[in-house]
């Protein structure tokens, strides 16, 4: 019998058995979300044609800054990514070398300027069938919420992680009320 772990299915491809890895990993990441800020607005003032081609360039920059990086792109959301790390401080700083990649994009073409909101968290997060899952996952949606254009906010966790291995400093933004937690949570920008 199969391992449990893995699923076993017939392909069109000549008819083999392949088997699909379906197997859970579970650990500690730090989360990234990110959010391309007023889409639809985006949408309706340049129109689809010209909104696709930004979204386009929006989506090449965020992605060949994860992946110099470190980071995992997990999801893309249509106007922003999910992505995950193994270091706090790599998060932290590919999330700053994203933003100044946009400030550059804006200064050079102000007419299809692009606004990002991003969010970190870090946290035990269970990986399976190519998605990520668990309570920290949520938390760092819930921060990336609370972010305006062009802002970064951290959860107190990936802050502490980072510690002083990274090179940017945060800022103590106060104490926050996140959907669905019950306490405040300390954010830092």
């Amino acid at each position: 019998l199969p391992h449990p772990s893995r699923v076993w299915s017939l392909r069109h491809l000549g008819g083999r058995l392949t088997q699909t890895d379906t197997a859970s990993s579970h650990g500690t990441r730090t989360i990234l979300f990110t959010d391309l800020e007023g889409s639809t607005d985006l949408r309706v003032r340049l129109g689809d044609i010209l909104a696709n081609e930004v979204f386009t360039e929006h989506d090449q920059l965020v992605r060949s800054h994860l992946a110099a990086g470190g980071g995992t792109d997990i999801k893309g959301l249509g106007d922003g990514f999910m992505a995950l790390f193994s270091s706090a401080s790599d998060a932290i700083e590919t999330a700053v070398a994203i933003q100044r990649a946009i400030e550059e994009h804006n200064n050079a073409q102000p007419d299809r300027a692009m606004s990002v909101r991003m969010g970190l968290n870090s946290g035990d997060v269970t990986r399976r069938e190519g998605e990520a899952h668990g309570t920290a996952v949520h938390a760092a949606a819930r921060v990336a919420a609370k972010a305006q254009g062009g802002q970064i906010l951290v959860s107190q966790l990936a802050s502490d992680l980072a510690g002083s291995l990274g090179k940017t400093k945060v800022v103590d933004r106060g104490l926050f009320w996140l959907k669905g937690f019950p306490d405040r949570w300390r954010l830092y920008e």
